[in-house]
């Protein structure tokens, strides 16, 4: 793929632009713009790291899922209370706590709790 600025015409890999992939190390490659707005990965560098569901990261997942459901509220609306408690809590992050992907640390759980207007030890099952 390739690219037209006013700094010259850059050619970008396809695999530069894979959504799901992680990259853990890059190389620099020489052609890039002065300010490294494009990055190079070399094939042998690249490593990708899949989720596995096979591993649960917390056991409060379901809970919370469920008690949001009585609550009649939405993952966007959960977030937000979060959000007027201090924590800055995305749809998609609540959504990886709730499929038990994400851990849950103490301070996140005792936030969640008072979202939902319960105690902590209410969210165990």
């Amino acid at each position: 793929m390739q690219f037209n600025s006013t700094a010259g015409t850059f050619t970008v890999p396809a695999f530069f632009f894979l959504a799901p992939a992680v990259f853990q190390r890059a190389v620099v490659s020489k052609t890039c713009s002065e300010y490294g707005a494009f990055v190079k990965w070399p094939e042998d560098t690249v490593k990708l790291r899949f989720r596995s569901m096979k591993h649960k990261s917390n056991i409060v997942g379901p809970k919370i899922r469920k008690l949001r459901y009585q609550r009649e509220l939405h993952q966007d609306d959960l977030a937000a209370k979060c959000g007027l408690l201090g924590w800055d809590l995305s749809r998609g992050t609540l959504a990886k706590i709730e499929a038990q992907v994400r851990c849950i640390n103490d301070q996140e759980l005792l936030v969640l709790s008072k979202a939902l207007k319960v105690t902590v030890n209410d969210l165990y099952p």
